[in-house]
């Protein structure tokens, strides 16, 4: 019986070392590693595969765009049904420098990231956040970032966000852009942006 126990703890022990590895994607040469296991309501989540694609102009600047989905389950409040909600990730990266902007771009972009799948959900000719847009840079990955979040009464009073930052790793040259669709801040997004690190990994690596 002691051996019996001895046993089980051990085998408790690998599972909670198991379970508290990050996830981790390799996008091209850049590993991108995140850990949603702090994140509140969280059920269960898992990986989509990457799509990647490639465009070069008349110059030879190229840029390479890869994207990928985490698929969320939820418990939905008040109801019993779960809510399978996602966070969709885009990285860009170009042999070119990639160009900075001011704040005020940004917000208006994040603005934009968050109206453009509303108004195609909804029917909305124009987006409404009845919930209200709120927005505030935030550092990232070690590099510079901006986050916005805006939502619908519709929904629950579930609030987007949308996430456009430049890693420390190399910030002329990547850009990472998020969108949380209905994964409230305490519930994922925040533990993902606290979280998110991308690096590059060589040949020799």
């Amino acid at each position: 019986m002691k051996i019996f126990c001895i046993l089980l703890a051990a085998l408790l022990f690998l599972l909670t070392l198991a379970l508290a590895e990050n996830d981790s994607v390799m996008l091209g040469p850049y590993k991108v590693s995140f850990d949603l296991a702090g994140a509140k309501n969280m059920i269960s989540h898992h990986l989509e595969p990457v799509y990647e694609s490639t465009s070069e102009d008349l110059s030879s600047d190229y840029k390479n765009i890869y994207d990928f989905s985490i698929n969320i389950s939820q418990p939905s409040i008040g109801r019993n049904e779960y809510l399978y909600n996602h966070i969709d990730l885009e990285l860009i990266t170009s042999n070119s420098i990639i160009p900075k902007y001011d704040e005020l771009y940004y917000k208006k972009e994040i603005y934009n990231l968050l109206a453009g799948p509303r108004e195609a959900w909804c029917g909305f000719g124009t987006a409404s956040f009845t919930k209200g847009f709120d927005f505030s840079p935030r550092i990232i990955d070690g590099g510079q970032g901006y986050v916005g979040s805006g939502g619908f009464g519709s929904f629950g009073g579930m609030n987007s966000y949308a996430v456009i930052f430049h890693p420390s790793i190399d910030p002329d040259h990547v850009e990472c852009r998020i969108f949380s669709n209905l994964v409230d801040w305490d519930e994922g997004t925040l533990q993902l942006l606290k979280t998110i690190h991308i690096e590059k990994i060589t040949a020799a690596a």
